[in-house]
């Protein structure tokens, strides 16, 4: 998910417009990612900006304006890391309000998640959560086809097309870590999980042609 973080960055400290073409720059957001705009300058916009932040990485957004589409979004996970959804409820945040951001992670004693959102002081900000009463962690598919290496993989492979694989395996719903490029156990045991779901593998752990191809239309 490197790429939804750099383009969420690439925005931070945006100012919603407060002059008299107001909101212009949201609703060139909303007309972008193909989500339909209400024109009330009061309508958050935290999902309008994270469905343009998705469509400009070729993800899979949730196509409206309401946080708790988001939680039908993807795949759910358990183990979020930077780059996932986050969905934070009303009366559950350190500032009591809806939001939907880009996970960027914990803090030290795991009591708060800092996120990437919009409409977040009226603009993109890098913020703070309680984590006790998240609403869930997504992670989001691929809009096309995911990238898949070509190269047979096995346990010990470094590498980028490691890297490209654990982000399918995740994109697919089996998880494996973070996407560092290293092929190891956990990478192994995602793949192993992910050939359990058919007869036609042998568990073995190695990523191979047959992978590749069951990957592309799983």
């Amino acid at each position: 998910m490197d790429e939804l973080i750099k383009i969420a960055i690439s925005k931070l400290g945006q100012l919603q417009q407060t002059t008299a073409d107001q909101n212009c720059l949201i609703q060139q957001y909303a007309k972008e990612a193909g989500v339909e705009w209400i024109n009330d300058k009061d309508t958050p916009w935290c999902s309008i900006f994270l469905n343009w932040c998705a469509k400009k990485v070729n993800l899979k957004g949730s196509g409206k304006t309401d946080i708790w589409s988001w939680l039908l979004t993807g795949w759910s996970t358990f183990s979020p890391e930077p780059g996932d959804v986050v969905v934070i409820g009303k009366n559950c945040s350190i500032n009591n309000k809806e939001h939907v951001g880009i996970f960027m992670g914990f803090s030290q004693d795991g009591s708060q998640i800092y996120c990437i959102g919009g409409n977040d002081g009226h603009q993109v900000s890098l913020s703070s959560y309680l984590t006790e009463k998240v609403l869930g962690y997504q992670r989001l598919t691929y809009i096309n086809d995911p990238v898949l290496p070509e190269n047979k993989l096995k346990r010990g492979d470094v590498g980028n097309e490691v890297k490209e694989l654990q982000n399918a395996l995740k994109m697919t719903g089996f998880e494996c870590g973070t996407s560092d490029g290293n092929f190891g156990n956990k990478t192994e045991a995602a793949v192993k999980d992910m050939q359990l779901t058919s007869r036609k593998f042998v568990p073995n752990g190695v990523y191979d042609k047959n992978a590749r191809d069951y990957l592309m239309v799983y």
